[in-house]
């Protein structure tokens, strides 16, 4: 039924639905070109349900939008009849896919989808492609006359879905060129099914085909090629023959009507033999003569498999008096219209000859059957027209079923044979039936009319289109803009004022570097792409989505400071518009470049470009440019140039104009805009009224050094002495270097340099030289100058400190002789400005920094003293007090302070006593009172302030522990500069030591030089970490700060970024062999070249505590890797190696792993961003056999496929230690499951398996975790980052019940909805071992928790419930509260990082009464002030389960205690109040312990730096905690004073046992100082000294003094990794401690010649029972050359060789010697009776695991053992049955620990027998071993019969089932 074009509204369909409800035949409805339904689709889509034999349905021209989409898409769901959607000519749909795409999927029926003539986008294209491949039945797509799409080549070809099952791809006139060719076929070129491809009408590939025919070839699965009316050349066909010939499966080439074949078949024909794969050719319309046919006559004859060549249209054979002729054996061929049929070779060769060109064809059944083929589904509207009854059109249908073309004609014959009338009459008549039906293309068919094509030279962008009146508009305004840009627009004015002192742009321009970040705020740490300021393809940038699909974002802003080049790139970009020089920059038609300044916040669009750019008389009126901007949005860019100086400041979205509604998206969506603005005024422009994501963020960074030469040698193009002499100058000073890459700045240094050949030093000298130099070169000096510079200052000062900063001033406003002198001198400008039909001059400073130079010379003018101004402008007296005034005007906010910088520099310029008042004005407001502007912004604008005024003298506000803090960074060279100017002051003054030792960390980046860092990092006593970033490390500044490094006790060092390093490892790395301490080494992204490593590990080999080396980025390592691999061997003590994005290639690995494999403790080896090792893994992943020591395998972004996962499960099932796999970011891994998942399997080890960013979809969950479940070992599972996952969960969900082991769930960054909570929480609830679900970052469940959590509820085992940055409201907590109080095992709750909440506190605290069951609370990184934490103090009174606080990482909690925390007396039942990183202050501790909280036992207090250095202040406090038993002081800095203050204090707390101090680096340079403290501390019972990077003089004073703590029997050294091979000389001092029971040497890098010595030491001390050696990897293998030296220690119980690497030949070695007590008399002169050791524990060596028969044996010497820990040995049941045998000789032994073996998991009914022989245990530990229900089963059965059992320990298994039965018939049995 064809309803086209019948004005039908909504209320129609649901009558026209009723009545073909009940046409039982009715297949096809067309209701195409109703606009109407359009608008309300969610009216009458539903009445569709009643269609359900629906095959059809035409839905094109319907003006269809996004939201109709979706709602159409629900309602043919149920339509399972419906194969064929046509949503043709529906322009709605374009540039919006995003949004409706996603609705596709639910159309599951569907073969056929049409979207020609929709305006899709490149990011369409991504949409719907991500779309398509969730349709398993599609097989037909066409995208026919979508040229938008087509502009942006790789850009959206990639996207095409090639992992489908489509079988046609139609891309009919999209205007393709070779270039797109290229990129489909790379993106088709693996598509699973035979497809056809139809390229017809895209002229651009004729003559062209030497491009891309030698493409054709990569898509294998191709079987039918349509190139016809391409424009085909006699050329081309040569080489699409040659590809034809290499694609097998092409049987099917059109190449019809290529009209440019005709008449020049001698230069083709030849090539056709090459295609012998074809059986079908149609060159049908190509105008061949009866000449060509027989030219065809031989090439013929050689392709065997030609059934079909079509030859109809050809006209110019009809009524040509040639000859019959015979080609091959096909047949004869005659001039006539009769066919030739088959001939000898089985060949169909139709020839129908058609008019010539302007006749009309006879009205024939060969006619018929043509117009038959083109009207398709239509011949029904047509049958319709031509009078026939429903009944007749059923009739045909049911005659010729399922053959369209054959249907219509049979209707066409059977009208025509009703007819009477003549030809000329029917011919008439059938025309305006055709034209009823809008098939005015085959009446022109009809009538002899030639179908038009278009010119050769002729862009898709220059063909008008419907619905665009207004071009003429876009054209003239287009004229208009780029002659305003190539002529006034286009000159820098050099030297304001002067109009002979002009550059053309492109003779000056020179490129500045910008850093392009996506979607994120100013610097956040996030490292962005750096380009240079001419790369518009990489500015103007693709949003790379988390489907990973790519769209152009929109939103661009520029920031940086003042006079780095903003508005010139701004000028630049419409320069090269104009010009036509930039290829990304043609795609727009208009270019608006608007100043801002003279901008509101309700200025329109069009106005304000008629005001600035067109003028009124332009000819083009205002709502017709409007218009044609709002038709045309994709082809507009607007750059606002100057956010930070438009006039409004006070921002009230209601009264927004256009320009600012453009920026929000509410107005012109589509159209490109960038602005630009300083850092002061970014947030307000990435507020939510404003710009919000996707945006990008360009950074303007300034110069390079190269661009800096290269800006001078334009400047002095003419002068090159004047050049060489400036960059020597520059390169000689670092002040210079830095002032040289503000394009400014250096613009002013050259201006200075060409008049006096000399540079200043600061800032303020800059401009107070140019300013000099503007007024002199005018011949204006003396008290003229200094009037005019006070008198227009003053009026710049009000104009900045006006509640709107004015930028723009009226000529009133100025004297009018000071207005003159600036207006000449170029300082200021003046420009008529016509707005509202009225004219007035507009005064503007040359550039903000120069109207707030002037107003800080005027704020200078009036300062008390005066001092430093009168020097150089006449004094003025002016009333006492407004300098101060003023200042605290401009500082009322944080936003002021950071807007106002530079006017703050300018005024402190050579001026002490403005800078002091200035500083401490600063350090008052925003450092004393309110210390969450404790911020590096602050800091550093004091610290150029103090640089700006050259001082000799600090202040003493700047030398204070918030300005020198414990961390310093620096990310720009203005920065750096100042820092290292405040430094080197502090440096010379006789406090320098104590203020400096403060620092541990360094982190700079970005600088233009560090040479001026050397110096003063040698008074850093405690320096610990050095990053560099980004870097020039030239002409020796490496090498001098590594030296000045020496004394220090660095553990990182990361230099990152430094290009110049590579090649002269030879002259830096020796410095690296003296850092002893260093922990971590990082020399990425360096260019480190093969020489360089030998160098490398030549320094740092002898390292000991160096465990970890990162050479990522370094390239050239790649491809020569056996060249330096040798060298890795060295680093003997290294644990993770990172050799990240290092072009290494599969002959690499072989060479790698042989070295690795050498280096006995390394278990992480990093190989992520290798893209060549995912094309080859089955040759590299072999050689990873030889890391057995590996516990991570990083292979991520490796561009695995399939195949590759398969290969390496093979290998990896061979590494018994590696439990962690990470596969993210391998996109291809999506959507191809069922071909890897299987091999997971494999992976039994595995613990984490990392799936992350591989572009999952459902149907790959439910193979994923199939395999899973049989991972006995795995228990975290990451599939975060699979956006598509979010929008299916009902259907991957109910998979995750096969994950039975999984412990947590990580659905982290999801895209989760409130519907998908609700999807999960059914099939969670059915696994039991699932206590941790992590639902952060899902930000979609902010403020929508009414909607879902009520499903937390059926989380009826979870413990652990993640909603952290969930931008949660305080709404939601009324929800979740009631929620979680009914999850009755959930103990915590994080709630961190919803900083909203912090603001609310008081409307969702009190929800929390309802969460009884809660043990934690978790409310880190919350914004929380302490007001809000007294509100929450008051419900938690009332949790009398809360026994945990977490509040750390709340920085607004420092400094303002004393407010509310008196509060804390309420928390009665708190026994854990964690308060880390809460910038505490002293003061802050003295409110806190007056808080009287009975219960509290353990106060962290770790991280709050500003404790360091003034305990004085606040230890005397602590001794109120008198229930303390643990204090944390970790990560304080505290110094050597601090501990005299705290031993003091806490030797009176009763209770304290255990005082914390590790991470306090200085302590273990000043042990000698403070130890002596310690005789205070009476009752402390363990002194934890881990990580304190004690050196061996410190052992010795320490050991003096705790020998005099009687009560002291725990003494931790771990981690101390100074002490390993050197024990010799420390270890005597041990003796000395007499009441030490446990004594930990963990992780100290000993070596097998320690042991001895710490035998002989420790042998007399008579407490001592415990030993702890573990994790000291050296002693594996060499037993036999220290056990007896430890059994000397005559009291020894228990000694831990965990993680030791030992070996089964170690074991014998130690039960032999454990055994023999003859030797031990021997040896040590004691009774053999005296050996005691009961427990020997080895857990956590697994190659005892693969052993267990060859060592257990020698455990039968070790006679007095009374447990036997055998925990994550990776024992199998095979090795259960030889421990069987073991213990029957072992009675003493009555615990066995076989924890974390999940090996013997399945297995049970193998092993559990064995358990029979167990008679003596009666405590035994099976926890973490992967049994299954079965498994337990067999455990029961057998531990029945185990008769001193009392202990059962089966925790985190999967089943318990079975146990109830052996509970009751043994209640004495302990089971958990």
């Amino acid at each position: 039924m064809n309803l086209r074009d019948c004005a039908l509204q909504w209320t129609d369909i649901e009558h026209i639905a009723s009545a073909v409800h009940n046409m039982h035949k009715l297949t096809d409805l067309i209701l195409s070109n109703n606009p109407a339904l359009g608008e309300s689709t969610e009216k009458w889509s539903r009445y569709s349900l009643r269609v359900k034999k629906k095959h059809t349905l035409d839905l094109s021209s319907l003006s269809l939008t996004w939201k109709d989409v979706g709602t159409i898409s629900i309602v043919l769901d149920h339509i399972p009849a419906l194969t064929d959607l046509t949503l043709a000519d529906n322009w709605g749909l374009g540039v919006s896919a995003e949004l409706w795409a996603k609705e596709l999927p639910r159309m599951t029926h569907l073969n056929k989808l049409d979207l020609t003539f929709c305006r899709l986008t490149p990011s369409d294209i991504k949409h719907i492609a991500s779309a398509v491949l969730d349709m398993p039945r599609l097989t037909d797509l066409t995208l026919g006359n979508n040229w938008l799409f087509t502009r942006s080549d790789e850009l959206w070809a990639k996207e095409l879905p090639n992992k489908t099952h489509l079988i046609r791809l139609d891309l009919t006139r999209c205007y393709l060129t070779s270039s797109d060719i290229k990129h489909i076929a790379s993106a088709l070129h693996d598509m699973p099914r035979r497809t056809e491809l139809i390229l017809s009408s895209n002229w651009g590939l004729g003559g062209a085909a030497k491009l891309w025919a030698k493409e054709l070839p990569k898509m294998t699965h191709l079987i039918r090629l349509d190139l016809t009316s391409c424009n085909l050349m006699p050329s081309d066909i040569q080489h699409i023959a040659s590809a034809v010939l290499a694609m097998p499966r092409l049987t099917d080439l059109t190449l019809g009507d290529n009209q440019e074949l005709s008449r020049s078949s001698e230069l083709w024909v030849k090539e056709l033999p090459k295609m012998t794969h074809l059986n079908r050719l149609d060159l049908s319309s190509c105008r061949l003569t009866l000449w060509d046919i027989k030219r065809i006559n031989s090439p013929v004859l050689d392709m065997p498999r030609l059934l079909h060549l079509i030859l109809s249209g050809n006209w110019r054979l009809n009524n040509l008096k040639q000859p019959t002729g015979t080609i091959a054996n096909i047949g004869l061929v005659s001039g006539s219209n009769i066919p030739t049929i088959v001939g000898a070779t089985g060949v169909n060769f139709t020839i129908i000859n058609y008019q010539m060109e302007g006749q009309e064809p006879p009205l024939d059944d060969r006619t018929l059957r043509e117009v038959a083929k083109r009207l398709g589904c239509a011949w029904v509207a047509l049958a319709v027209e031509l009078d026939f009854t429903m009944v007749q059109v059923q009739t045909i249908e049911r005659n010729h079923q399922n053959d369209i073309t054959r249907q219509g004609l049979d209707m066409l014959v059977t009208w025509k044979q009703a007819q009477s009338t003549s030809d000329e009459q029917q011919r008439t008549t059938l025309c305006t039936a055709l034209e009823k039906i809008g098939r005015a293309d085959i009446v022109g068919f009809l009538q002899g009319v030639p179908a038009p094509r278009p010119q050769q030279s002729q862009r898709p962008d220059q063909e008008p289109r419907v619905g665009d009146p207004y071009q003429e508009t876009g054209n003239k305004t287009r004229d208009i803009l780029k002659r305003v840009y190539t002529t006034t627009g286009s000159y820098v004015q050099l030297l304001p004022g002067v109009d002979n002192d002009k550059m053309h742009i492109p003779g000056i321009y020179t490129k500045v570097q910008l850093e392009t970040r996506e979607g994120v705020a100013v610097v956040t740490g996030q490292k962005g792409e750096t380009v240079n300021s001419t790369e518009y393809a990489k500015i103007f940038r693709l949003r790379t989505l988390r489907t990973k699909t790519e769209e152009l974002i929109k939103r661009l802003i520029f920031f940086g400071m003042g006079g780095v080049g903003k508005s010139t790139i701004f000028d630049k970009i419409a320069y090269d518009w104009a010009d036509e020089t930039s290829e990304i920059l043609k795609r727009f038609k208009l270019v608006f470049l608007l100043k801002m300044c003279a901008l509101s916040q309700e200025s329109d669009l069009v106005d304000s470009t008629f005001d600035q750019l067109l003028g009124e008389k332009s000819g083009i009126e205002k709502d017709e440019l409007d218009k044609f901007i709002l038709a045309n949005p994709n082809e507009v860019l607007i750059l606002l140039d100057g956010f930070d100086e438009m006039k409004t400041k006070k921002l009230d979205a209601a009264l927004f104009g256009s320009i600012l509604k453009a920026l929000n998206r509410t107005v012109y969506q589509e159209c490109f805009i960038c602005v630009s603005s300083r850092p002061s005024r970014l947030e307000t422009l990435m507020s939510e009224t404003l710009v919000q994501n996707p945006c990008t963020h360009v950074e303007v960074l300034g110069f390079t050094d190269e661009d800096v030469h290269e800006y001078v040698k334009k400047f002095f193009d003419k002068d090159p002495d004047s050049r060489n002499a400036l960059i020597q100058t520059i390169e000689k000073s670092n002040t210079q270097r830095g002032f040289a890459t503000n394009p400014l700045f250096l613009l002013l240094m050259c201006l200075l340099w060409r008049e006096n050949k000399q540079l200043p030093e600061t800032t303020s000298r800059l401009f107070n030289a140019a300013v000099d130099h503007m007024f002199t070169r005018k011949r204006i000096s003396g008290e003229d100058v200094s009037k005019t510079v006070i008198s227009i200052g003053q009026t710049a000062l009000l104009g900045l400190m006006s509640a709107n900063q004015k930028f723009s001033f009226q000529e009133d406003e100025f004297e009018p002789r000071a207005l003159d002198l600036a207006l000449k001198a170029g300082i200021l400008t003046k420009q008529r400005v016509i707005k509202n039909c009225k004219s007035h001059n507009n005064i503007q400073f040359t550039h903000k920094t120069m109207q707030e130079y002037f107003a800080a010379k005027y704020l200078q003018s009036v300062h008390r003293t005066n001092q430093g101004f009168v020097m150089r402008w006449v004094y003025t007296v002016v009333p006492l007090g407004e300098f101060t005034y003023n200042l605290r005007q401009l500082c009322q906010t944080i936003e002021g302070v950071v807007s106002n910088e530079f006017l703050f520099r300018f005024c402190c310029g050579d001026n002490e006593k403005c800078m002091t008042d200035i500083v401490n004005l600063l350090d008052s407001k925003f450092n004393k009172y309110e210390p969450k502007y404790q911020s590096d912004v602050v800091q550093a604008i004091s610290r150029n302030c103090f640089f700006e005024s050259q001082s000799s003298k600090a202040p003493r506000c700047l030398t204070s522990d918030s300005h020198i803090p414990s961390t310093i960074d620096a990310h720009n060279t203005n920065d750096f500069r100042s820092l290292m100017y405040l430094l080197e002051i502090i440096c010379k003054s006789e406090s320098r030591m104590a203020q400096l030792a403060r620092v541990e960390t360094i982190e700079v980046s970005s600088v233009s030089s560090v040479s001026d860092l050397a110096f003063v990092l040698g008074y850093m006593e405690n320096l610990r970490n050095l990053r560099l970033y980004s870097c020039p490390l030239v002409n020796g500044d490496l090498e001098k700060t590594l030296l000045s490094l020496k004394c220090l006790p660095l553990i990182d060092l990361c230099i990152k970024g430094g290009n110049t390093l590579g090649g002269r490892a030879k002259e830096w790395a020796p410095h690296i062999k003296h850092f002893t301490s260093l922990n971590r080494l990082e020399i990425s992204d360096c260019n480190l070249q093969i020489t360089d490593i030998e160098h490398i590990a030549s320094a740092a080999t002898d390292i000991p505590n160096l465990t970890d080396l990162n050479l990522a980025g370094n390239t050239a390592l790649g491809k020569s890797v056996e060249l330096w691999a040798n060298h890795l061997s060295r680093f003997t003590n290294i644990q993770t190696l990172n050799l990240s994005n290092c072009t290494l290639q599969w002959t690499d690995i072989e060479h790698i792993a042989s070295a690795v494999g050498d280096m006995p403790r390394l278990t992480d080896l990093i190989l992520t961003d290798n893209p060549a090792l995912g094309a080859s893994t089955e040759k590299w992943s072999r050689y990873l056999l030889r890391v057995k020591q590996k516990h991570t395998l990083d292979l991520s972004n490796f561009s695995l496929t399939w195949e590759d996962v398969g290969t390496i499960s093979v290998v990896l099932d061979s590494i018994p230690k590696l439990t962690n796999l990470i596969l993210s970011g391998n996109t291809a891994l999506g959507g191809s499951a069922e071909m890897w998942a299987n091999h997971l399997t494999r992976f039994t080890n595995i613990k984490t398996l990392n799936l992350s960013n591989c572009t999952l979809r459902w149907t790959d969950i439910e193979l994923i975790a199939s395999a899973v479940g049989d991972m006995p070992s795995v228990t975290n599972l990451i599939l975060t980052g699979n956006p598509a996952l979010g929008v299916s969960t009902d259907k991957l969900s109910r998979y995750l019940v096969r994950v039975t082991q999984k412990h947590t769930l990580d659905l982290s960054n999801f895209s989760l909805t409130w519907e998908d909570v609700g999807t999960i929480s059914v099939v969670l609830d059915s696994i039991p071992k699932l206590t941790n679900l992590i639902l952060s970052g899902n930000t979609a469940l902010g403020g929508s928790a009414e909607m879902w959590a009520n499903h937390l509820t059926r989380f009826t085992n979870i413990k652990t419930l993640n909603l952290s940055n969930c931008t949660l409201r305080w709404t939601d907590i009324e929800h979740i509260a009631p929620a979680v109080g009914d999850m009755p095992r959930l103990t915590d709750l994080v709630l961190a990082d919803n900083p909203a909440l912090g603001a609310w506190t008081e409307k969702w605290s009190r929800y929390l009464l309802r969460v009884k069951q809660k043990h934690t609370l978790d409310l880190s990184n919350f914004s929380l002030t302490w007001e809000d934490v007294g509100t929450i103090f008051v419900v938690l009174d009332s949790i009398p389960k809360l026994t945990n606080l977490i509040l750390s990482g709340n920085t607004s909690l420092g400094g303002s205690a004393e407010l509310e925390a008196k509060r804390l007396s309420r928390l009665t039942n708190i026994k854990t109040l964690n308060l880390s990183n809460c910038t505490l202050q002293g003061t802050g501790i003295e409110h806190i312990a007056s808080a009287a909280m009975p219960s509290l036992t353990n106060l962290i207090l770790a991280g709050n730096t500003a404790l360091g250095r003034s305990a004085k202040w606040w230890a005397k406090h602590v001794s109120r905690f008198t229930n303390i038993q643990t204090l944390n002081l970790s990560n304080c800095a505290l110094q050597w004073t601090d501990i005299q203050r705290i031993a003091s204090v806490v030797g009176d707390m009763p209770k304290l046992t255990d005082l914390i101090l590790t991470g306090n680096p200085a302590l273990g340079v000043s042990t000698e100082k403070w130890s002596r403290y310690l005789l205070r501390v009476k009752q402390k019972h363990t002194l934890d000294l881990r990580h304190f990077s004690l050196t061996l003089e410190d052992v010795d004073t320490i050991s003096v003094v705790l020998d005099n703590i009687p009560a002291l029997t725990n003494l931790i050294l771990a981690g101390n990794t100074v002490l390993g091979g050197s024990t010799k000389l420390w270890v005597n001092n041990l003796s000395r401690l007499t009441n030490i029971q446990t004594l930990n040497l963990s992780n100290c890098t000993l070596r097998k010649t320690d042991i001895k010595h710490i035998a002989s030491a420790v042998g007399d001390m008579s407490s001592l029972t415990n030993l702890i050696l573990a994790g000291n990897t050296a002693l594996g293998g060499s037993a036999d050359m220290w056990i007896k030296s430890l059994l000397r220690i005559r009291n020894l119980t228990t000694l831990n060789l965990s993680s030791c690497t030992l070996q089964w030949t170690d074991i014998e070695d130690i039960a032999s010697a454990v055994s023999n007590p003859y030797d031990l008399e021997d040896l040590f002169g004691f009774d053999s009776g005296e050996a005691r050791l009961t427990d020997l524990i080895l857990t956590d060596n697994p190659a005892l695991g693969a052993s267990t028969e060859k060592w257990s044996r020698c455990l039968l010497r070790v006679r007095k053992q009374h447990t036997l820990d055998l925990r994550k040995f990776l024992l199998t049941w095979k090795d259960v049955g030889a421990i069987s045998i073991l213990l029957d000789h072992f009675p003493e032994i009555t615990k066995l620990i076989l924890a974390g073996n999940t090996s013997l998991g399945g297995s049970a009914e193998m092993w559990s027998k064995n358990l029979f022989e167990f008679t003596n245990i009666k405590t035994l530990d099976l926890n973490h071993c992967s049994l299954t229900p079965t498994d337990i089963e067999c455990i029961a059965a057998t531990a029945c019969v185990m008769p001193n059992l009392t202990d059962l320990a089966l925790s985190d298994n999967n089943s318990f089932h079975g146990l109830d039965e052996l509970q009751s018939h043994f209640p004495s049995l302990k089971i958990h």
